[in-house]
């Protein structure tokens, strides 16, 4: 399947992400980090981007850039460019530094903004490389010490980030320490990915209505009229409704065909194997996608407590995500 093209467009807010090619090391000692460092001020500098988080990882970073006057796809080409030619000059290498592709995700700025500030400056955290949020203060290679007043780093947008913790830099500081030891066991992969399901984490609430389920993209982080949004920002078509209407009859049917059980089993709870249970957590989420269900009435429908169907729905989720060519198969007419 062919690539889509990156999301850019003025003022976008992205999550930039890039590896070493088969995960190896891109920074072997403080030299490394310091000449990336220096090479990531000149092309956020020179494209007018403001960089509000950013972490330096011995095999990878995570950069949050909004869209200056030049296109994000050159800023990145520039950065791992000039950064590779360096290393491997210094190292006496030869050959690809970083891996193919960088990820970038368009972000909602409004909803997710501060989350992905202490995501990114969680990572090293989170990679065991401190043990707590307190040595994460010394952590040298990423922006958090910017943000709490420790460092200066004058093409980091530190004022602009604050502010979205506080009316003022001191109560500002305050805020976004409490914000980032509160989100410290957020799941790695949470802010990682784009599409609506992911970036909700399969929450039930964001695709019960058609107005949110018509809103997906993988490459954006957020729910569905941002989605929308960015998509015509970018100048791309907004895709059609993914999910076809189906009754509720219909999808029993659908669903007892393809995962080899009866209709009683996925009804019956008591009577489920372990594939009942997972055709009945499929039902679940076929349902929620595609039929205007509420918790309740599917409660009904299968015998169980409302939060008991939303487990179903995550569970059914995933697997949809880890199985797409049945999924496809599933909801083709």
């Amino acid at each position: 399947m062919p690539r889509q093209a990156r999301l850019d467009f003025p003022g976008s807010l992205q999550h930039l992400i890039n590896r070493g090619i088969e995960r190896r090391a891109i920074f072997y000692d403080a030299g490394d980090y310091k000449t990336f460092l220096e090479t990531l001020e000149t092309v956020v500098t020179e494209g007018k981007h403001r960089c509000s988080a950013w972490v330096l990882m011995p095999n990878h970073f995570h950069l949050l850039v909004e869209t200056g006057t030049e296109p994000i796809s050159r800023m990145m080409s520039r950065l791992s460019t000039r950064y590779a030619v360096i290393f491997n000059r210094r190292h006496r290498r030869s050959g690809v530094l970083f891996q193919n592709r960088y990820k970038s995700i368009v972000c909602d700025q409004e909803t997710y903004f501060k989350e992905l500030v202490a995501y990114i400056h969680l990572n090293p955290l989170r990679a065991g490389l401190v043990k707590n949020t307190a040595e994460l203060t010394g952590y040298a290679w990423s922006g958090h010490q910017a943000l709490l007043g420790k460092k200066e780093m004058v093409w980091q947008d530190v004022e602009g980030t604050l502010a979205h913790f506080g009316e003022t830099v001191k109560k500002a500081r305050r805020v976004y320490w409490d914000f980032l030891v509160d989100h410290q066991r957020v799941r790695s992969g949470t802010l990682s990915g784009g599409g609506l399901i992911k970036s909700r984490g399969g929450v039930w609430e964001v695709m019960r209505t058609r107005k949110d389920r018509d809103g997906y993209d993988t490459r954006v982080l957020g729910e569905g009229d941002f989605v929308k949004s960015a998509l015509r920002q970018a100048k791309e078509k907004v895709p059609d409704p993914v999910f076809p209407e189906m009754t509720l009859e219909e999808a029993v049917e659908r669903v007892s065909r393809e995962m080899g059980v009866s209709r009683e089993m996925i009804k019956t709870p008591g009577k489920s194997t372990r594939k009942g249970k997972m055709a009945r957590a499929l039902l679940s989420y076929m349902v929620a996608t595609g039929i205007k269900k509420s918790r309740t009435e599917l409660g009904d429908y299968f015998g169980i407590s409302q939060p008991a169907v939303s487990k179903l729905y995550l569970c059914g989720a995933t697997w949809a995500a880890q199985n797409p060519e049945t999924w496809k198969k599933l909801l083709s007419k």
